[in-house]
Order: structure tokens, then sequence, then C-alpha cells
């Protein structure tokens, strides 16, 4: 057995470590929780929760080419960070982790799907999530997609506020992507 002990979070097995333990304020008391399943851990992690804690980013890139996020940040102002995951559940928890801290993403560009999912799919978990939260004004999402949307997906869009659908060629969802950003941050 090594010396160095592996620490994991007693729910979901994931090691806790930098960047794994996030610190909530509820009430009057600050708890520690596991940054990917969001258990509860004792106190004796308190007051290393914000030192550890994952950084909240402010746009998040749903899509399976993970190198796109250096090339996304210099297109973006100073200050303005994005993070990129390959599942849009993995999109869900960071966004979640962003509205527990109070700070609201400023878009999510969605550029795959989930297997056997539809593109309102995460739409509506989107609002789901932000109608839990009790958030005011919702994050806007961008699709950025060579596919055809069925009448249903349109119709989902359509009842949701501030979802936007911008039509590419495709394999040239990246470059519309990189076209996209600065001018909805300028």
């Amino acid at each position: 057995m090594s010396s160095a002990a592996r620490i994991t979070c007693p729910m979901c097995g994931h090691p806790l470590g930098r960047g794994t333990i996030e610190e909530v304020s509820i009430e009057f008391s600050t708890l520690n929780i596991c940054g990917h399943c969001g258990f509860g851990l004792d106190l004796r992690w308190r007051g290393r929760g914000s030192a550890l804690a994952l950084p909240t980013p402010d746009v998040v890139l749903i899509t399976p080419k993970a190198d796109l996020t250096s090339q996304l940040d210099a297109m973006l102002p100073s200050g303005v960070r994005s993070e990129t995951v390959e599942e849009p559940s993995d999109a869900l928890g960071i966004y979640a982790r962003a509205l527990r801290r109070e700070t609201p993403l400023s878009a999510i560009f969605v550029m795959t799907r989930g297997r056997d999912q539809l593109w309102s799919d995460i739409s509506v978990a989107i609002r789901s999530l932000e109608e839990g939260f009790k958030v005011l004004q919702p994050v806007p999402i961008w699709y950025i997609s060579s596919a055809n949307l069925n009448a249903v997906e349109v119709s989902t869009f359509e009842e949701l506020a501030d979802i936007y659908w911008r039509e590419c060629v495709d394999g040239q969802e990246h470059q519309s992507l990189l076209e996209l950003a600065p001018q909805l941050f300028a």
C-alpha cells in the first residue's frame, strides 16, 4: 500500500483533491461538498473547500473537440473564461455549480447532443434547472449544428426563452462558433 493514500468521496468514490471540493453557504453555516456529486463532506474539510474549489466559467461549450477551448478563450474578452465538456449532462453540473455560487453563466454553446437525446432535451433540462434555482434571467443557449430539427424540437424551442439555432455546413460547427463568439461578447 502506498504511503500517499487517496481520499475519495464516500458517496461517488471520486478522488477528493484540488479542484474537486466546493464550499457552499447554507443560511449561517458553511458546508463542503464533493464537486462531482454534491455529497456533503464532514467538518475535516472546512476551510479547504475555497482553496480547492473549481473556478466557475462564464461560458460552457458542449462539443467533442476539447482543443477548441484555447482558441475560444483567445477570442473572448479578458476575464471571460470558457470550459469545454463532451456531454450535455456535464454542462448541467457546471451550470448548477455556477448557480449555487450565484455567478450565472454568460452563454452555453451546444454543438453535440447525447446519445438518444433530442436537441431540445438539453434546453428543457437547463430551463428546469433554472426554475429550480428561481433564476430570473435565463442563460442564452446557442446551438451550432448542421443537423435538421423535427417539428417537435422546433415547437419546444419556440416555447422556451433565449434559445438560438445557428445552421452551418456539416463539419464547420467549430468554425461557425469561432466566427460567432466575438460578435456576442463585443
